[in-house]
């Protein structure tokens, strides 16, 4: 299912108009589900597969998780105890932000400082349940792998920074190796928990970065188009999608500003449009607030080197109807972070 609101509904005039995309492709962050957890989704939500449309990706998903609850069993046969055994740190760096406001930027940039950190992969989170099995024939599957997100053409890599939200067992495989390196977790999801991981976590740090929302939206369409489209198996209706991205900025934006006094010692708040224009600049900026020493900088001024050709999406201005609404709905983000409308 969607897990979008059942029937909202927009005038003409403040709705996007999103495409359908990638019917055929099979691709998704389910790939790497057991089956036990697969046929429980699956049963929950079954009134609202769209078969017609979908039914090869529940086919497709339902093999692939077979194969991953026999390769688990190997898995936790022979590495169960000695994962179980590792020790987890109670002080990890968590980047904080709604979905497309540079989460991943400073995630990856922060990623290039490996003897401070340690953090999951986009290996390790596509094959949370198999992935140190699977080592073998790690090539083969990286040669299967787009060299850029669909949604932002950032590179994509099996060894590159990858949100921990994507694999359920992540934060086991993780702790393998860590020694006195920091966990580094980035997803936007996190953003809703500050509270709860500040107290999970009481040396933990807290990056949170902001963009102005009519680019949120601008982007967020966008990434619904060429990225929610590969993980649908029902069909969702536009007002249906518009919906989801309002609202899930309206909670996560509303649990964060309820719970960030509870971490203002621990958190630092950062601008999209600022840290973009010189990200060298803007980590050394964090790694100052902190008192972090910055062991990486000349691996760090390569990587930004070649970000100068990196081309960002460019979209159409927002109509003025759907820019009221934005307006209307994320006023709080306008005033609180201070944006001109």
């Amino acid at each position: 299912g969607s897990g979008m609101a059942d029937s909202p509904s927009f005038p003409p005039g403040q709705q996007f108009p999103f495409q359908r995309l990638h019917r055929w492709n099979c691709t998704s962050v389910l790939m790497g589900c057991t089956l036990g957890a697969w046929l429980s989704i699956l049963w929950e939500r079954l009134g609202d597969v769209a078969w017609r449309m979908y039914g090869h990706r529940v086919i497709v998903l339902t093999l692939s998780a077979c194969f991953n609850s026999l390769l688990s069993l190997v898995e936790s046969a022979v590495y169960g105890r000695q994962v179980a055994a590792q020790p987890i740190k109670d002080d990890p760096v968590m980047i904080l932000g709604h979905p497309r406001t540079g989460t991943t930027l400073v995630f990856n940039l922060l990623g290039i400082d490996t003897a401070s950190y340690v953090f999951p992969t986009t290996y390790l989170t596509t094959f949370p349940f198999t992935a140190l099995t699977l080592r073998p024939v790690k090539g083969l599957v990286s040669s299967a792998l787009p060299a850029t997100r669909p949604m932002d053409n950032m590179e994509l890599g099996l060894d590159m920074p990858q949100e921990d939200e994507l694999g359920t067992t992540q934060a086991a495989l993780l702790a393998g190796g860590q020694g006195s390196r920091r966990m580094l977790l980035k997803s936007p999801m996190h953003t809703a928990r500050v509270r709860l991981f500040g107290n999970m976590f009481p040396r933990a740090s807290f990056i949170y970065i902001h963009r102005h929302p009519y680019e949120v939206f601008q982007s967020a369409a966008n990434m619904a188009e060429k990225t929610y489209s590969l993980t649908y198996l029902d069909d969702p209706t536009n007002a249906q999608i518009q919906e989801f991205i309002l609202s899930q900025f309206e909670l996560l934006l509303n649990e964060y500003l309820a719970a960030r006094d509870a971490v203002k010692d621990r958190l630092l708040e950062i601008r999209y449009e600022d840290f973009s224009k010189d990200p060298f600049e803007g980590v050394r900026g964090i790694y100052a607030h902190f008192g972090w020493p910055m062991p990486m900088r000349s691996e760090l001024q390569a990587y930004c080197s070649t970000l100068r050709a990196y081309q960002k999406n460019e979209f159409c201005q927002l109509s003025v109807g759907l820019k009221g609404l934005v307006y209307a709905r994320w006023r709080k983000a306008f005033d609180v972070f201070g944006y001109s409308p």
